[in-house]
């Protein structure tokens, strides 16, 4: 499924953009459970903007996999879901990834909307 997904970055690129770091995530990719529904996602693309979004879940997954992270790749479905399972020994935690667009930037975004403060009152 990857070499589809490798496929499809190319034709939708076309010469506007390089797509050599794109097709890089995906080889690299291949070691995460679940990476084949991001590369079936990348499949049915329509945009330019829709592989980027399945590639910024590709570079967050790849990070934490950097750093002894296990992931996986959470099936899409009908509801809305996170889109990563990281652990480490008996942790484990979910991770939604959203990806800012341009258009989106004047958007009001606090610290308290992305990180919601858990734990007790006391700052560490």
């Amino acid at each position: 499924m990857h070499d589809n997904a490798i496929a499809r970055i190319r034709e939708l690129f076309g010469h506007a953009r390089d797509p050599r770091t794109e097709m890089r995530l995906v080889q690299e990719a291949t070691k995460i459970e679940g990476s084949e529904s991001v590369f079936r996602r990348i499949v049915k693309a329509n945009s330019v903007d829709e592989v980027l979004d399945c590639t910024t879940e590709i570079r967050y997954a790849l990070a934490f996999d950097n750093r002894l992270f296990k992931v996986k790749f959470m099936l899409p479905g009908a509801e809305a879901k996170p889109d990563l399972l990281v652990s480490r020994g008996d942790d484990s935690a979910y991770v939604e990834i959203r990806r800012i667009r341009p258009d989106q930037r004047s958007l009001p975004v606090s610290s308290a909307d992305v990180l919601p403060q858990y734990g007790g009152e006391v700052d560490l």
